[in-house]
């Protein structure tokens, strides 16, 4: 039996959908330790991302259905911040399970991550190109999107004469109109930013829901090991 292709948008629909399968209202304090902190942060961390890139992805897709590419775009570009930052405790988690030690400075690392600002100096907040970049070296193509992405959702030529104007040199004006609409072929280029970012939250997320337990377990056993 042939069963229709998906479009890019109806993948994008799909992949939204899972996010919001796995939405929480809470997380229980004491799930995956009675003593380690750390796990709790982590396993916070994982469902606020979680609900934050569903309502990125939300507001992103609802705006490209209705035509309003450009003001889409910031918000897929944020769509790669949030899961830079979210690779960062993913890759913490996995080489303190391949060490089968905590890493010496998780605790700094995810508090940051949650905790961190730009106006305060309290705790200071990552530097995000790092992120991306670190990102961009397990999956390539990501530096290349976000530098894109960024073109068109700063003030830049891309963003604004680009997206919203068109020289006629013929008749000697200049229209001034939506040039990145739903027909124009950069919005194939914009869907699989979408779709490859979003892709790669729900991999990792997956992956560090399986291995919370497993995770936590090493973090009680680092407690009990410094008090020796």
């Amino acid at each position: 039996m042939n069963r229709k292709k998906m479009n890019d948008s109806e993948k994008i629909d799909k992949m939204i959908n899972e996010l919001r399968i796995h939405l929480t209202d809470k997380v229980e304090h004491f799930q995956y330790s009675m003593i380690a902190k750390i796990p709790l942060k982590v396993h916070s961390f994982i469902e606020v991302m979680n609900l934050r890139m569903l309502d990125f992805s939300e507001a992103a897709q609802l705006l490209l259905k209705q035509d309003k590419v450009v003001p889409a775009i910031p918000l897929i570009r944020s769509l790669f911040e949030n899961v830079a930052n979210t690779n960062s405790v993913i890759k913490a988690v996995e080489l303190s399970l391949s060490t089968n030690k905590l890493t010496n400075d998780f605790d700094d690392l995810i508090t940051k991550i949650e905790f961190g600002t730009r106006y305060s100096d309290d705790i200071v907040s990552t530097n995000i190109l790092t992120q991306i970049d670190k990102l961009d070296k397990q999956f390539k193509g990501v530096r290349e999107f976000y530098d894109t992405l960024c073109e068109f959702t700063h003030p830049n030529w891309d963003g604004v004469e680009g997206s919203y104007s068109e020289l006629d040199e013929v008749n000697h004006c200049t229209y001034i109109q939506k040039v990145i609409t739903k027909e124009h072929p950069m919005i194939s280029f914009f869907q699989a930013c979408f779709l490859f970012i979003i892709s790669i939250f729900s991999g990792s997320a997956e992956w560090l829901r399986n291995n919370l337990q497993k995770f936590s377990e090493l973090c009680e056993a680092d407690i009990k090991r410094n008090l020796k």
